[in-house]
Formats: C-alpha cells, structure tokens, sequence
C-alpha cells in the first residue's frame, strides 16, 4: 500500500515541497524588505543585555549559525527579550553580560532587534537567498507537470486493475528504439499490439519501453500473445499487464 501511494504521489510531492520552500524563502526577503522600510520610519534606540549566545555548527542539511539572546527594558513596558540571527564579527565581538544595542519601533515597542540584523534571516547576503529561493521554486514547477501526470497514470492504473476488461492482444512489431549500430545490451524495444474492440473495430496499443534483456527475462517473446486490460470507458486506452508491475 505504502509502495502504490508512494509511486503515485512522489513526484507531485516532491514538486509541492520544492515550490512551497522557494515561495517561504522569497517570502523571508519580502518581509524583511518591509520590515527595513519600518524601522527606517519609526525605529528607537535602547541598550540591551546579552542572555546568551547560541552557535549551531554546520551540518549536512544548513550552514553553521550564529545566534545572540537578548533583554532589555522600556519605561512602563516588561521585559522584552528575543533572539537575532547575527554574524561572526557580531557573535565574537560580545560576551554574556555586555551590553548591546537595540532598536525597536516607537509605535510598538515589542517588535524588536539586534542593531543591524533582521528578524527574518541570520545576515545572510540577500541574493543568497532569493537565487536559493528562485531554484527552488523552478524545480517545483518543472517536477509540477510531470507529478501530476504521474498521479494520473498511477491512478488510471489503479482503475484498470480493479474494472478493466481483460484482452488477449496480438503483436505485430517489435521495435527497437535505439539507432541499429547500439550494442544490444544498450538497445531497448517496445512492442505495438492489435486488439479486437467492443464494436469489432481493430484497435492498436503499445508498451513500454524496455530492454532486450527485460523481456528474456519475463520470457516475452515478439510473436507470443499478450494480455491486456482495456478502459471500459475508453476501449482505445489500454495497458500491457506486465507494464503494470
């Protein structure tokens, strides 16, 4: 069960997750665009104290980070504290305890931030992020077409197998798809098949591709028989059943 649904949605998966992490990292630059256009308008100055400093190292799935926990204190207004994403120079230039400047908006005091760093990313340069943003979103749309395609064929095989009509076709070529002077381990084939349909008209359909080896292997050869199973809302669509393993 877990093979099928993976086999049916992977690619469409894979394409929905790609897209959706370019749109949050473009989505990160946007907003912290905005956030600039804030605190050039409406920023304040206060003197925080340094809580902590957090250093993640790098790993195989994100760079290494650098990280400075703050607080500091407003007159008529709790504590405030937060965390900011910063770089080396700023990591190392501080110890716990320090001092540090802080810059908040004057309209709303409990948004907040290290003096020269943003609440959307660590300092990171900009088109670092909107390049890794933009590949992300591309793959997610060039893996779209193909995902849904293939949650459609994997679905059409699923109505096959449980209410296709089963047809005994007759082949009538076997051809190779590859240039004639390819080796025969590289060449691959498909055969072309006929079939009787409901209004005894001929029908032709083809199978998958494969190599020589493949169909030794299945123990097909090019003038046997082969079974089929056709839509029943659509006699003309049909499927090999060894194409469907």
């Amino acid at each position: 069960m877990i093979e099928k649904l993976f086999k049916k949605y992977a690619l469409l998966g894979i394409s929905i997750l790609n897209g959706a992490a370019g749109i949050f990292f473009l989505y990160v630059i946007v907003a912290s665009y905005y956030e600039e256009i804030n605190f050039s308008e409406d920023a304040k100055m206060g003197i925080g104290t340094v809580l902590d400093k957090i250093y993640y190292p790098p790993s195989s799935n994100s760079t290494e980070s650098f990280n400075i926990s703050y607080q500091f204190t407003l007159q008529n207004i709790s504590n405030q504290s937060g965390l900011s994403g910063v770089d080396r120079s700023m990591y190392n230039g501080v110890k716990i305890g320090d001092e540090i400047e802080v810059e908040y908006l004057a309209s709303d005091p409990t948004t907040h931030r290290l003096l020269g760093t943003s609440r959307y990313y660590d300092g990171s340069p900009a088109w670092m992020i909107v390049s890794f943003g933009l590949f992300l979103l591309l793959i997610g749309l060039a893996l779209l077409r193909p995902g849904i395609r293939q949650v459609s064929r994997q679905s059409h095989l699923l109505r096959l197998r449980s209410k296709g009509i089963a047809i005994t076709a007759r082949p009538t070529q076997f051809i190779c798809d590859k240039p004639e002077e390819t080796e025969e381990r590289f060449r691959t084939y498909h055969i072309v098949y006929e079939y009787e349909g409901p209004d005894g008209e001929t029908i032709t359909g083809k199978s998958k591709t494969h190599t020589s080896d493949w169909f030794k292997f299945h123990g097909v050869d090019k003038d046997d028989p082969i079974d089929i199973l056709a839509d029943p809302k659509n006699p003309k669509t049909s499927v090999w059943r060894k194409d469907m393993r």
